[in-house]
């Protein structure tokens, strides 16, 4: 939890489009969540003596439209959040290449220097994954055990 915590203070500056993507979240969860509903409508129409497409037409429509919807909601908080920690990342950088420009170059070798940006780039990666999968994970897991929960 502490790590959580961690991520969302250096997330403060972008919390409205964290806000968006997470309503895009919110509504894909609530097709997913919806899915069930309707394929026990499905099938409990394929069950009926008659037989006849249009019966299950209506009911294979509201799956496929949920199915569709669920997809292009999921796509885009996946873009949305993708490209928030990319800006994350790129504000990271330039304080990071600010703040090293800054200090002199007699104080540190340029072996040093190169060692510094290296291991920054690398736990830049670390924490846009963190930014870009680990907390949209934490908040859809919750969203669907409260979902499930309420369905």
């Amino acid at each position: 939890m502490k790590s959580i915590l961690a991520l969302l203070k250096l997330t403060r500056r972008q919390w409205p489009s964290y806000a968006f993507c997470a309503l895009l979240l919110l509504a894909a969860t609530g097709l997913f969540l919806l899915l069930p509903q309707q394929i026990g409508a499905f099938v409990a129409r394929l069950s009926e003596s008659d037989s006849g497409f249009a019966r299950v037409r209506t009911p294979m429509l509201i799956i496929c439209t949920i199915l569709l919807g669920q997809a292009m909601l999921s796509a885009a908080y996946t873009y949305y959040i993708a490209i928030i920690s990319e800006r994350i990342g790129n504000d990271f950088r330039h304080a990071f290449f600010e703040n090293l420009l800054a200090q002199p170059m007699e104080r540190a070798a340029a072996r040093q220097l190169g060692g510094t940006a290296s291991q920054f780039a690398s736990d830049l990666t670390i924490v846009q994954a963190g930014l870009s999968d680990t907390l949209i994970n934490v908040l859809r897991h919750g969203l669907v055990s409260v979902g499930a929960i309420v369905a």
